[in-house]
């Protein structure tokens, strides 16, 4: 509920100006949410890893290209290959993974055309 807030100031501490991102909050299941996203370079996600998974396939199809990111974290280190496993059902190529204390973070890109 605070993105609207937080993600600015992150933005700022590492210097990308206001004009290089959008931030949309909301549910990306919702068609009104979707329907303000025109191709996005860029997803970010850092929930729990049954709702990555369930939000898989619309991130899929929000991404603008293959050369798009998807970012998910939130994800305890158990349940870590559910997600790979998931993105990979969907048509994703997980770039890196990366774990700390007991908590992981994936990049991923879409595989297909």
């Amino acid at each position: 509920p605070n993105a609207n807030e937080i993600v600015p100031e992150n933005m700022s501490l590492n210097g990308i100006p206001d004009d290089k991102y959008e931030v949309i909050v909301g549910d990306i299941l919702e068609r009104e949410v979707c329907d303000k996203i025109d191709g996005a370079d860029v997803v970010v996600a850092n929930i729990m890893a049954d709702v990555i998974i369930m939000l898989t396939p619309a991130v899929k199809n929000l991404l603008k290209n293959r050369e798009s990111v998807f970012i998910a974290s939130g994800i305890i280190s158990e349940r870590l290959d559910d997600v790979v496993a998931a993105l990979e059902k969907n048509s994703f190529a997980v770039d890196k993974t990366r774990e700390m204390n007991g908590w992981c973070v994936l990049t991923a890109r879409r595989a297909d055309n």
